[in-house]
């Protein structure tokens, strides 16, 4: 009864803390001030992704496209009429390889969360903007690494982890278009 108890004891001390790092720079001037009134409308192409990413990156895109309040519209659909396409290529990777984190996350689990387990992701994100006819307006490019860390001491790492996935989106899709506003592109 005792061990059930410790080990139920463990688990709920569980967590799981994700820390962002990369080149982001504009964070500071959001929203973008609108350099023209007209507000075009846009459509937001995300590419290369895998299925486990790409819904989460698009949802998380267009509403950070809608809350910079420079836009009449933003739509995900590819056969709408859009003034401006904002295509994310992305690369991702997993610098330590997924075989290891595996490992990690399956020795985590056997102790029941005492040794830690990390994941390590980097996204190189190529945003292409173009303009009604298809013609490139101008391209910006970032790379963004997120670590997460699982276990059961990560409850006290809690207070300063990022905003997660959501957030490394969040942040990476404002600072291009931060960048993309001052250079015109929208």
């Amino acid at each position: 009864m005792r061990s059930l108890l410790m080990t139920f004891v463990l688990l709920a001390l569980g967590a799981c803390a994700s820390f962002e790092s990369g080149d982001l720079p504009n964070l500071d001037r959001w929203p973008p001030q609108a350099l023209a009134a007209a507000r075009p409308a846009l459509r937001v192409e995300v590419n290369g992704l895998p299925k486990k990413f790409a819904g989460g990156w698009v949802q998380q895109a267009v509403k950070t496209c809608e809350a910079s309040e420079r836009f009449a519209s933003v739509t995900t659909e590819t056969s709408a009429a859009a003034d401006r396409v904002a295509r994310f290529d992305i690369e991702h990777s997993r610098p330590d390889g997924l075989p290891v984190a595996r490992v990690w996350m399956g020795v985590t689990a056997l102790t029941l969360g005492v040794i830690p387990a990390r994941s390590y992701q980097r996204f190189v994100v190529h945003a292409h903007f173009l303009d009604a006819n298809g013609h490139v307006l101008g391209t910006a490019e970032r790379t963004v690494e997120s670590q997460t860390w699982v276990g059961w001491v990560m409850l006290f790492a809690l207070p300063f982890a990022g905003a997660g996935m959501g957030g490394l989106i969040d942040d990476t899709t404002r600072s291009i278009l931060v960048e993309a506003n001052d250079n015109g592109w929208l």
